[in-house]
């Protein structure tokens, strides 16, 4: 009989989770971390699971706040991540800073975040700070444009964005809409133990929303020229994503969507020079992937099933008709990851393109050859493909 896990501690403190004194050290963390997850494992319980792996991002964190500030700047942390604590103070009884004032905040935070982001943390959520967002739009924009950055690098941020009163109007909801995106992705992003990204890949993703405009091209460039020196790798990065850290990818598509030209989107929003580009790079493709068998592979299951039927009857023969399917199925789809995405890759590489003007263009083109639709098909699904793609077309009207 198998033995019954005890459950995990119900406390919001991690250390407490964990088992830990709160003076245990980043080894001592992970050490037990170790023997929990062997405990709780994601298939048997996955809701304890989880919850161990925000435990040990949060004790990681605060266990570099405390080497770093000491125990009161891990105090100072454990009350700003306290679930439930209630509404933010706030500050009101000073005049709304001026917009240079704003500027010049938004730019400390951006420098901060990148060396100490709890001390980020503690800029943003000040009651002057929290006042001054409470009675100004453009201040609650760059309120909510700080939280979207720092939820990257800090734990629990989506805690703060639910304690804060902001001003109301249009452009704050979408503003507010956005950010929601980047708290999903970040939840996602710090529950994969925060893997490591792509060189540049956070800076395009979270910085994006409070550098100025030239730091953020210079970030997108680097990144660019990152996935045009190595692109295998990095759709191999791309893959690891889609498949230890499915809920990852389309917060990262659409976060990445923001930084995507109109007219690299999608086919129809494109010029003609650029979809007539597109259309090159797909035939070529498709000239220099060799012929994988579709049409013979279709003959065959047809052939199969044709004999199941006259030797088993309609049972049987369906049967047998049915695992033909689901064998050309496989065979279709393994070609496909062996000979054709990483064409389909450096094809969009060359166009500078998103993989829906790949996908619009093949799905248009049936006729040419039975080929293109099964590439169409199979790629509809390349969820990494989809990534590389996003990141090519953002980044493509800056490389060098």
């Amino acid at each position: 009989m198998a033995k019954a896990r005890p459950p995990l501690p119900d406390s919001d403190d991690p250390f407490v989770v964990l088992g830990l004194p709160p003076t245990a050290s980043e080894r001592e963390v992970r050490r037990a971390c170790v023997k929990l997850y062997k405990v709780y494992r994601p298939r048997k319980a996955p809701a304890d699971f989880d919850r161990l792996r925000a435990a040990q991002e949060r004790a990681l964190w605060l266990v570099d706040v405390r080497d770093r500030e000491g125990r009161a700047g891990m105090t100072a942390a454990l009350g700003r991540m306290a679930l439930g604590a209630g509404t933010l103070e706030i500050a009101t009884d000073q005049p709304v800073a001026s917009a240079e004032a704003r500027a010049a905040w938004l730019a400390e935070v951006a420098r901060t975040l990148t060396s100490k982001p709890d001390a980020a943390m503690a800029m943003i959520t000040t009651p002057a700070v929290l006042g001054d967002a409470s009675r100004d739009p453009d201040w609650a924009i760059a309120v909510l444009r700080a939280i979207g950055a720092a939820s990257w690098r800090v734990p629990g941020v989506a805690d703060v964005r639910g304690r804060i009163r902001l001003a109301s109007g249009k452009a704050v909801d979408e503003m507010s809409e956005r950010v929601a995106g980047d708290l999903d992705a970040a939840r996602a992003f710090h529950a994969w133990h925060r893997p490591i990204l792509l060189p540049g890949f956070l800076e395009v993703i979270a910085d994006g929303r409070i550098v100025d405009d030239d730091q953020h091209r210079a970030n997108l460039t680097l990144f660019g020229e990152q996935l045009r020196l190595q692109p295998d790798e990095t759709l191999g990065y791309f893959d690891a994503i889609a498949l230890r850290c499915p809920q990852l990818v389309d917060p990262l598509a659409r976060r990445l969507l923001e930084e995507v030209p109109a007219d690299r989107r999608d086919l129809h929003t494109t010029s003609a020079e650029r979809q007539s580009a597109v259309g090159a790079a797909m035939r070529a493709v498709s000239r220099r992937t060799p012929f994988v068998g579709a049409v013979a592979s279709l003959g065959a299951v047809s052939a199969v099933s044709a004999a199941g039927f006259i030797a088993t009857g309609g049972t049987g023969g369906g049967g047998i008709s049915a695992f033909g399917i689901w064998a050309w199925y496989a065979f279709d789809k393994r070609a496909y990851e062996k000979r054709v995405r990483g064409l389909l890759a450096r094809a969009l590489l060359d166009v500078g393109v998103t993989r829906a003007c790949a996908r619009e263009w093949l799905d248009s083109n049936r006729g040419r050859a039975l080929r293109l639709a099964r590439f169409s098909f199979h790629m509809r699904q390349d969820r990494a493909l989809l990534l590389h793609g996003m990141a090519v077309a953002a980044t493509a009207p800056y490389a060098r």
